[in-house]
């Protein structure tokens, strides 16, 4: 997953000059595929998002026990799993290093991005910001977190800390007087699931 830095408005800002000619901090934004996690840079540069992937130098894992990394210079950077455990990934283009990438290997799976994933169940049909519903069991019913699940919360928030982002994910959400919901999500995040009362 990324990391967004903002700019602000200020025509000040470093990050809204006209001209940057060094990067100052930049995120690695990563995608799963079938056998690897397939890693590209990105940073922030005049206020626009920029790919800047072709001025990366090197990609590297801070343990090559865990996650092995390659990627020509100026290529998008490969990891594979070698054995179970956490590591963290980076890149480094005009001699900066990256904000790191956190990942984890699970027994027969491509490694995958660590983050904090949460989301909300609502009342259909309005389905709004201030229309949660507490108490709603949500449960992962495939994929990498098949089995895991949380209760919302009076708000009707859900959600787990650092623990995998799925390449895809349906939750169920169940709650004594109303009809059971699902959704699908993955590591681009998870949509809001909207519950309606049982008829």
């Amino acid at each position: 997953m990324s990391v967004t830095t903002a700019c602000g408005s200020s025509p000040t800002s470093p990050r809204c000059a006209s001209t940057i000619n060094t990067l100052d901090g930049f995120s690695l934004r990563c995608e799963p595929q079938t056998d690897a996690l397939r890693c590209r840079a990105i940073a922030v540069l005049n206020c626009d998002e920029v790919d800047v992937t072709p001025r990366v130098q090197s990609w590297m894992s801070s343990d090559a026990n865990v996650v092995a990394i390659s990627g020509a210079a100026s290529e998008p950077g490969v990891a594979r799993s070698v054995a179970p455990g956490d590591a963290q990934i980076t890149a480094q283009a005009d001699g900066v290093t990256s904000f790191a990438a956190r990942v984890r290997v699970l027994p027969g799976w491509p490694p995958l991005i660590v983050a904090d994933i949460y989301s909300f169940v609502r009342l259909a049909p309005a389905c709004g910001v201030n229309d949660g519903v507490s108490g709603v069991q949500v449960t992962a019913t495939d994929g990498v977190l098949a089995g895991l699940s949380a209760t919302t919360d009076a708000n009707g928030r859900f959600g787990w800390p650092n623990i995998v982002s799925p390449p895809s994910v349906t939750l169920r959400a169940t709650k004594a007087g109303y009809q059971d919901a699902t959704v699908t999500g993955g590591y681009t995040g998870i949509p809001v699931i909207c519950i309606a009362p049982a008829r």
